[in-house]
């Protein structure tokens, strides 16, 4: 998760351990009521994806309901390109909490950045109830 503070230690690790499968899931929500974190493109590039104390949306029916899809797949980007300055390929890309998966525009910008860098993307499958659930029709 490129926007938490402890990326230097993972990344460290994962060049200590070459072997590891070391994917990245991609944020774009911020769930805890006093652990939170911002987007890694800033909120000038997506504000959209920020709330008013400019930290990503706890919940995904947030983030769904204020975010574009060019503002996802900039936040998607600079974690991708940030990881890769870190000196970390990732092995595959995922979602956090579903997030990516919570609109249609959203899951094909997703798909489209994993097509892009080569990574396997974790496909979300099943009935979805979760992501149903959560997120009301837009």
């Amino acid at each position: 998760m490129m926007p938490c503070p402890w990326v230097p230690e993972i990344v460290k690790y994962v060049k200590q351990h070459p072997q590891v499968d070391a994917g990245l899931h991609l944020t774009m929500n911020s769930e805890w009521d006093l652990y939170r974190w911002g987007p890694v493109a800033g909120k000038p590039a997506v504000p959209g994806l920020c709330d008013a104390d400019e930290y990503l949306w706890h919940p995904t029916q947030e983030t769904a309901k204020h975010a574009t899809p060019d503002e996802v797949e900039r936040e998607i980007r600079a974690q991708i390109e940030k990881a890769e300055a870190m000196g970390l390929h990732p092995t595959h890309i995922d979602t956090h909490m579903g997030a990516l998966a919570v609109r249609p525009e959203f899951l094909e910008r997703y798909m489209k950045s994993g097509h892009r860098e080569t990574d396997p993307v974790l496909a979300i499958g099943g009935h979805r109830s979760f992501a149903r659930a959560e997120t009301p029709r837009l």
